[in-house]
């Protein structure tokens, strides 16, 4: 895409209100527009950014989260990612009703299958699909002075994340989350 777009164009190929653009811009999940005032342009690292944005906010990922995740990404990491993501609930969509043993199978035959997206450093996160198969190492002695979060995924099954472990595994986190919500 090589055209410039008002921001209006851009809230509208987004299906998203001007407001949020705005409000995305202001907390740094989007880059600034490339002039100021009426003539302020976006391009396509801008509508990229806000899709991918916007998906992850229909997943109720936190907002600190898109941002973290979704400021850093280059052009190229974020068309990647937007357009795994976009596979993956095009796969999940058209799956049939089965137990959700099954389905969680599904998803890590599927996610085998697929390439991983090679991020940079700065925004290199664990991905649950490159550990699908192996078996879990051996729980690292935990520090005295950590706290833990305690989060529900269904009446009676609990998820426990140390708080060091926390930001190092969000995808891992944000994607049990998504599956058990998904039910």
């Amino acid at each position: 895409m090589d055209t410039e777009l008002t921001i209006d164009q851009l809230a509208e190929r987004a299906g998203v209100p001007v407001r949020t653009v705005r409000y995305y811009i202001a907390e740094g999940i989007l880059p600034p527009a490339g002039a100021r005032g009426k003539n302020a342009t976006y391009g396509e690292e801008h509508l990229t950014k806000l899709l991918l944005a916007r998906l992850l906010a229909d997943r109720r990922v936190l907002l600190a989260d898109i941002r973290d995740q979704v400021s850093q990404l280059t052009l190229e990491e974020a068309r990647e990612l937007l357009r795994r993501e976009e596979a993956h609930d095009d796969v999940v969509r058209s799956a049939k009703p089965q137990s959700a043993r099954d389905f969680v199978s599904a998803l890590l035959d599927q996610a085998q299958q697929r390439p991983t997206v090679q991020r940079s450093a700065r925004v290199a996160q664990p991905d649950a699909d490159q550990y699908a198969g192996y078996a879990p190492l051996p729980a690292a002695p935990s520090p005295a002075n950590t706290s833990w979060r305690r989060l529900e995924l269904a009446p009676g099954v609990e998820l426990h994340v140390r708080s060091d472990a926390e930001v190092d595994e969000a995808s891992l986190i944000r994607r049990i989350l998504r599956l058990t919500r998904r039910r």
